[in-house]
């Protein structure tokens, strides 16, 4: 697996502990401090002590239809940095489609493929580090500003 500069702190909510653990493995394995929960309400409770910098939620698999979805929301209502992703059942890419439409930034699909896993943590990496550019920009920007005032 691909070795990122920037650790992440990742919650996955999946009732099917075969794909939590294997998500458990591909981010663990990177580095990445990783909780995995079954249910919406673990995760919600998750999203205020743990702070994750990315959400994985399954999505049609446990709750009210969109419950998942909704957590995916306030997640990234939470924290606008957050990375949100739905994880899908391969055979229901329209879902992952969907969820996109609807803010998520991209998804995975089950079986977990460590490969995927990868990617996401690639473009995870690339997004944090041009927004700590953009930020240390603004910073410069407005140390200049102070300095001919």
């Amino acid at each position: 697996m691909l070795e990122f500069r920037v650790p992440m702190k990742v919650l996955v909510v999946d009732p099917v502990e075969e794909s939590r653990d294997a998500l458990r493995r591909a981010f663990s394995g990177a580095g990445d401090q990783f909780r995995g929960v079954a249910s919406v309400a673990e995760a919600d409770r998750l999203l205020a002590e743990f702070a994750p910098d990315a959400v994985i939620a399954a999505l049609g698999s446990e709750g009210p239809e969109g419950e998942a979805e909704e957590l995916l929301a306030r997640a990234l209502a939470a924290d606008p940095r957050r990375a949100v992703y739905a994880l899908i059942d391969g055979s229901r890419l329209e879902d992952g489609v969907r969820a996109m439409g609807r803010g998520a930034h991209d998804f995975l699909w089950r079986p977990i493929s460590e490969g995927r896993v990868a990617l996401v943590r690639a473009r995870f990496a690339s997004r944090r580090e041009r927004e700590g550019g953009i930020e240390e920009m603004r910073l410069r920007l407005a140390r200049n500003e102070i300095a001919t005032t």
